[in-house]
C-alpha cells in the first residue's frame, strides 16, 4: 500500500495538470470549478458509501472544524491558481516546478516553526538543490 498510495498521488497530479492545461480558455473559472467539485462530491459520497458501516452525524461532527475549512479554501486556491497560471501562458513543467519547490521550502519552514520537526544537513542540502534546480529551469527556459 505504501508504493500504491504515492503512485495514485503522482498519477493524479499528472492527470490534474493535463486536464487543467487542456481547459478551454473562455470558460468561467469558478463555474468550471463548481462543476468539477459537483462531480468530485458525487464520487466521494459514492466511495464513502462503499464501507461496511453507514455514515452518521457523529462521523460528520469532527469534520466541521478549522482544518476542514482551510483544506477547502486551499483546494479552491490550488485549482484557481493553476487554471489562471496556465491561461497566462505558464507551461506545465515550469508552473509545477516553481509552485512545488516554493511549497516544499515553505512547508519545511512551517514544519520547523509550528510542528517542531527537524531538518538534517542532507535535507537542507536537498532544499538548496531544489531551489537551484528550479532557478535553472526558470532562468534557462
Amino acid at each position: 500500500m505504501y508504493v500504491f498510495s504515492i503512485t495514485i498521488a503522482i498519477l493524479s497530479q499528472v492527470c490534474y495538470h493535463v486536464a487543467q492545461k487542456s481547459m478551454p480558455p473562455g470558460t468561467r473559472p469558478f463555474l468550471l470549478l463548481g462543476i468539477v467539485y459537483a462531480i468530485a462530491t458525487i464520487a466521494c459520497f459514492g466511495f464513502s458509501a462503499i464501507g461496511s458501516k453507514s455514515v452518521t452525524m457523529s462521523d460528520l461532527k469532527p469534520l466541521l472544524s478549522w482544518p476542514t475549512f482551510l483544506l477547502a479554501a486551499s483546494v479552491v486556491g490550488i485549482e484557481i491558481g493553476y487554471l489562471l497560471a496556465y491561461r497566462e501562458g505558464w507551461s506545465i513543467g515550469l508552473a509545477f516546478s516553481v509552485a512545488s519547490t516554493a511549497t516544499v521550502v515553505l512547508l519545511a519552514v512551517l514544519s520547523l516553526v509550528f510542528f517542531s520537526e527537524n531538518l538534517n544537513g542532507w535535507q537542507i542540502v536537498g532544499l538548496g538543490l531544489a531551489l537551484l534546480g528550479t532557478w535553472l529551469v526558470v532562468v534557462h527556459r
